[in-house]
């Protein structure tokens, strides 16, 4: 029982609940999407679903059609949308709970991979402390970027799991793959990649 106490997995549990409650601040007082990337994937997601394609007419000027080239953010859409549909969710539901489920998640991802190196609750405690801002984004909204920082910890897998940080080959393997999801946050990723070349 003692051993339990002086675990990571208790410092984690108040560190998990500072995160949700991070990425629901803007979401507290009211129920609707807040920033305009929320409302616009929203509209996007809802006319996916209705198109029954990827090809869908703009839900805002309703005389352009949106095509798989012009929507970048489509993957985030869709998988919001079938969720919707499984789940039995309201959208306003999954929008004012699930950036603080994802962000957990992210902090809970952080943790598991840097536990390893011995500072597990602190990466995960740092993860917490993200902004969110109108400018540049963040956790707290339901926007693609806000569900890619999951996937963070994982595309730097030398720098977190001990032994993997020697193979150059299989330290570029995760670049072809970000290059698919959206060039501007891969740039950053790549700049990034060359600190530990």
């Amino acid at each position: 029982m003692l051993t339990l106490v002086k675990s990571d997995y208790v410092k984690l549990v108040p560190i998990l609940a500072l995160a949700f409650y991070m990425a629901f601040i803007p979401h507290q007082n009211y129920p609707y999407p807040v920033h305009i990337d929320e409302w616009v994937h929203l509209a996007f997601s809802k006319a996916l679903l209705r198109a029954h394609d990827t090809t869908f007419i703009d839900p805002f000027l309703g005389q352009v059609t949106i095509t798989l080239s012009s929507n970048l953010e489509r993957g985030f859409q869709l998988f919001w949308g079938v969720f919707h549909q499984i789940s039995g969710l309201s959208w306003l539901t999954i929008i004012r709970f699930f950036p603080g489920i994802v962000f957990m998640m992210t902090v809970l991802s952080t943790y598991v991979l840097a536990r390893r190196q011995g500072f597990g609750w602190e990466a995960a405690l740092f993860t917490c402390l993200i902004p969110t801002t109108v400018g540049i984004m963040g956790p707290a909204f339901f926007i693609p970027v806000a569900m890619g920082l999951l996937f963070v910890p994982l595309v730097h897998p030398g720098e977190y799991i001990p032994g993997h940080g020697g193979s150059r080959r299989y330290r570029y393997a995760p670049r072809g793959a970000q290059w698919l999801h959206r060039p501007p946050p891969c740039w950053l990723l790549s700049v990034n990649r060359c600190l530990y070349v």
